[in-house]
């Protein structure tokens, strides 16, 4: 079931990112056209526009990562300290039914 959590985010992220970043380079093409600017030149200034926004998003997500990384280090089990594994019939603290590693 992560998997497909993990899958799904990454698609969906991406469908986001391509669309705001059409969006920026459609916007900024359009000004810069009806600014009087030839067609190619309006083109290049839409994804040169729309690259620096997904430049800066990209950016501003490393210290997000560094934060949530931070956070999961902080709440895992401290360093050498045996986790619990629980087989699919047993409870935890079960004798019969965990092991330690």
């Amino acid at each position: 079931m992560a998997s497909g959590l993990l899958s799904t985010s990454q698609n969906l992220g991406s469908v986001i990112g391509v669309a705001v970043a059409s969006s920026v380079a459609a916007t900024q093409s359009h000004a810069l056209v009806l600014r009087g600017d030839p067609v190619a030149a309006a083109l290049t200034g839409g994804f040169q526009l729309a690259l620096w926004v997904c430049g800066l998003a990209g950016l501003a997500a490393v210290p997000v990562a560094l934060v949530v990384i931070g956070r999961q280090k902080n709440t895992g089990p401290a360093a050498g300290q045996p986790r619990e594994l629980v087989t699919a019939a047993g409870q935890p603290g079960d004798p019969q039914m965990t092991t330690t590693r």
